[in-house]
């Protein structure tokens, strides 16, 4: 999406030996993860009746953490110029904005080895009082590379028909961090929606390229990944109120950006 940053000037993981590779395979608890005699680690995926897998490369156990100071150090992480970012409002908006995303991937904008991805993200209005349930998602990110399509579930009332087929559909993988409990989440919006398996959790991928990290959030990997840094400033943002502030909407659309561009490069 916009410009791509390569993964920086990480010297070449060093060959392994018997020894890292029998630790390597011993320690690997994921039933979705094989490690092959020569350490180079498969991700395998269930989405619906198909397995789908990626090749990650060679396990590197000596890629840790970035700590927070050198983090902050980074150029800022910004997928957004040269990108198309549409910020769907009506049910009328998110049609087009979901079939110009569909058109998108039918050009492979979002191909990963193959497969069909989209970036995907999603925000709630935060609650700040102990006790009170959580409010219902507001907005769904999804990005392929050169388009970023942000849809306001609050101001259309739920998930537009277009938006649940794409979410559903199972030959089209959405990526991001901790995504997993996203289906639950937007099953309030949208009750009975069935994603298929279809989600795929990028921080669990990059557990298993590099083993020794502690913190696999999307800021941490941007930082390893791409060498920048994401900036986290509108997180708590009021995401239901009328419209959004430009700072909102480039969080939001770099949010769903990230993901993509991690998978790519942990694929590479």
């Amino acid at each position: 999406v916009g410009r791509y940053f390569g993964a920086g000037d990480r010297p070449p993981a060093k060959k392994p030996t018997d020894e890292t590779v029998a630790k390597a395979t011993a320690t690997t608890s994921d039933e979705n993860v094989a490690v092959d005699a020569a350490g180079h680690v498969t991700y395998t995926l269930k989405v619906a009746d198909r397995e789908i897998q990626f090749a990650v490369g060679v396990r590197e156990e000596s890629v840790q953490s970035l700590a927070k100071d050198a983090i902050a150090a980074l150029d800022l992480f910004d997928m957004t110029p040269g990108a198309r970012v549409l910020v769907a409002a009506t049910s009328k908006d998110a049609d087009a904005a979901v079939r110009a995303l569909r058109e998108a991937l039918r050009d492979g904008a979002g191909r990963v080895q193959g497969i069909d991805v989209v970036g995907f993200d999603t925000e709630t209005k935060p609650v700040f009082v102990a006790g009170r349930p959580p409010n219902d998602v507001a907005l769904v990110q999804l990005a392929v590379r050169g388009l970023i399509v942000l849809v306001r579930l609050d101001l259309i009332g739920g998930i537009p028909d277009s938006l649940r087929r794409l979410l559903e559909d199972a030959s089209v993988l959405k990526v991001g961090v901790g995504c997993a409990g996203d289906e639950q989440t937007l099953s309030r919006r949208c009750p009975g929606l069935d994603v298929r398996g279809s989600f795929l959790e990028i921080d669990k991928i990059a557990k298993t390229k590099f083993p020794n990290l502690k913190a696999c959030g999307l800021r941490s990997l941007v930082a390893i990944l791409a060498k920048k840094r994401m900036s986290k400033g509108q997180q708590t943002k009021n995401w239901e109120q009328p419209s959004y502030t430009p700072a909102m909407v480039r969080y939001a659309a770099n949010d769903a950006a990230a993901g993509l561009l991690c998978l790519e490069l942990l694929c590479k």
